[in-house]
């Protein structure tokens, strides 16, 4: 149990870390020692035997500086894994606050995994600790061959997905700063109430006191500084080109913050302090009707208490998912869940990266919306009603207008039959519902990446070239679709002429012209008008290139949403029949 020493203003947890011999245990131990900040760690104690490393115990000090004018420490254990140090076992769980169970995740040792769990459940309850003990898990050596997938060793130590758990290979650090992280947060909301009954840090202990420069500050409040401190609120280096907060009609609950530059929200302050836990750094400016003006997150009182504190790494700095390879016209994405709560769940970070939310309740509903909608990205349940997430794959996959669009699975089920069907039908990829929100934005990141294929005059242009011209694009129609590339100009109601050129026999080329998004001419391969259009939208590979300009015409030759409905309608039409003319 934490000890709270009221007259000294100290707490000291106590977090172990459980799991099967060799599972990686003292290892996680020797990577946060190695990387802590010198004054902020004490001596790594290990007593090891030839066999393995633990005899009794591993033991690392942690100093985490003032958290609401605590001081707070982490006494990090580990215990021995072989079979026959059982009691000891026990006597070095006494009295854990916290838990990290290191599972290994290679095939032949998935036995001792659930012994171990088996272990861990036996030995909490002798010790007459909290069920509900703060618990993470951490998959270990999953850069093994053998290494089990991580729905089978869910199913095996955490089948109802009750803990979080963090993917890892800690002979080279992945995954161990983020699973003490993890586990930090968790036991730190446990001691909420604890901390609740403790007097706040004076401001001039928090605020005003600045850390070292070139090391992460291990109070709440404080943040590094490169000069004199400074208050919340008032700007810092480079802070004067932030716009003014926007927020005359914001009710008193709710907040606005700033991302890329641009203000977001509002949002209520549960919502933001979730945000701020999963999505965005905690040190975004944040503005309540009150503040005068844009102020650091993790120092405003209200905010800070929710935020467990920063550990004292090294490093300063936090893998946060990027999208600004991605056009801010392509961030938009269908969000189709029966439960609401957890489409909310969603949506929120996607929102503050700036995507556009289409959301539905059911498989139907997301039909309609699919193909209604320009989509670039679908995140979807397998248990949805009227069409369920099989046969929504199937389709999007079977429509020429939708099948380039990424799909990912975000599922209760962990079951392989469930995973591979879904890949087989077309999947981009398959998560369960107890992901961590930043994994599910790194997977967006990457899987969106695709879409960085699409060069803009301005990216090209940064090379010390001739400059290309604005809203210039280029790319290659695999990657994006025949379709997408003309949604994307219509998208941007962008002015221009678009060339395409597809390597066959006779290298088949096209010409379109746009006026404000609309096509006003076209010519593909023999054809012209809305025909041509029709043609073009059967290329499946090729380069195409937009240069902006005037494009000489504006009557139109018909709605482009239209014709690009119309087209697909004959391809798939032609594709089910077998005629390879989609366009007679």
């Amino acid at each position: 149990m934490a000890i709270l020493n009221h007259p000294a203003k100290e707490i000291t947890a106590k977090i172990v870390y459980y799991g099967p011999g060799l599972s990686g245990k003292t290892t996680n131990l020797a990577w946060i020692h190695a990387h802590l900040a010198s004054k902020t760690k004490g001596d790594l104690i290990s007593l090891a035997t030839e066999q393995e490393r633990t005899l009794f115990f591993d033991f690392l000090f942690v100093d985490l500086g003032l958290v609401r004018g605590m001081r707070t420490r982490l006494q990090l254990y580990t215990v021995p894994g072989q079979v026959f140090y059982e009691s000891m076992r026990r006597k070095v769980l006494k009295g854990a606050d916290a838990v990290v169970f290191v599972c290994d995740s290679q095939a032949a040792l998935l036995e001792a995994n659930i012994a171990s769990f088996d272990s861990l459940r036996e030995n909490i309850i002798a010790n007459e600790l909290d069920l509900n003990l703060p618990l993470v898990m951490q998959y270990n050596k999953r850069d093994l061959p053998t290494a089990l997938p991580i729905s089978v060793l869910n199913a095996a130590v955490n089948p109802r997905g009750i803990a979080p758990a963090f993917e890892a290979v800690a002979t080279q650090g992945i995954g161990v700063e983020e699973t003490l992280k993890g586990v930090t947060k968790r036991l730190f909301m446990s001691l909420a109430d604890l901390y609740g009954a403790t007097p706040a840090a004076p401001e001039s202990e928090t605020e005003s006191r600045p850390a070292p420069a070139g090391r992460v500050s291990t109070s709440v409040g404080a943040e590094p500084a490169a000069g004199a401190s400074r208050r919340p609120g008032e700007p810092g280096n480079g802070e004067h080109s932030d716009p003014a907060p926007q927020g005359a009609d914001l009710r008193q609950d709710q907040w606005i913050y700033l991302l890329d530059g641009k203000q977001r929200g509002p949002v209520e302050l549960d919502d933001l302090i979730e945000l701020l836990l999963t999505s965005i750094p905690e040190n975004t400016n944040v503005w309540r009707q009150g503040l005068s003006t844009w102020s650091r997150a993790n120092v405003v009182p209200e905010i800070a208490e929710h935020i467990p504190p920063p550990l004292p790494f090294a490093t300063t700095e936090e893998d946060f998912p990027d999208f600004k390879t991605v056009p801010e016209m392509l961030r938009v994405v269908l969000i189709a869940f029966e439960d609401a709560a957890f489409r909310k769940l969603l949506a929120r970070p996607l929102a503050a990266q700036g995507f556009k939310i289409h959301e539905a309740k059911d498989g139907a509903e997301a039909w309609a919306i699919a193909t209604r909608h320009p989509l670039w990205l679908i995140l979807a349940d397998l248990d949805m009603a009227e069409i369920d997430g099989f046969e929504f794959c199937r389709r999007v996959r079977n429509s020429s207008l939708l099948r380039q669009t990424p799909i990912i699975f975000i599922s209760g089920s962990d079951r392989y039959k469930d995973r591979y069907r879904a890949m087989q039908l077309g999947a981009d990829d398959f998560l369960s519902k107890q992901t961590p929100i930043r994994e599910l934005l790194i997977r967006v990141q990457l899987l969106m990446t695709r879409y960085s294929d699409l060069e803009t005059g301005a990216r090209r242009g940064e090379g010390g070239g001739a400059s290309a011209e604005s809203g210039a694009l280029q790319g290659r129609i695999e990657v994006f679709g025949a379709a997408a590339v003309l949604q994307i100009i219509h998208q941007g109601q962008l002015s221009g002429v678009l060339s395409a050129r597809r390597q066959s026999e006779g290298a088949d080329s096209a010409v379109f012209g746009f006026h404000h998004g609309q096509i006003v001419s076209a010519t593909c391969q023999d054809t012209g008008g809305a025909e041509a259009v029709y043609a073009f939208l059967a290329w499946e590979r090729g380069q195409f290139s937009f240069i902006p300009g005037d494009p000489g015409a504006r009557e139109t030759i018909g709605n482009v949403e239209y014709l690009l409905l119309e087209g697909c309608r004959r391809l798939d039409e032609a594709r089910y029949s077998g005629d390879t003319d989609p366009i007679g």
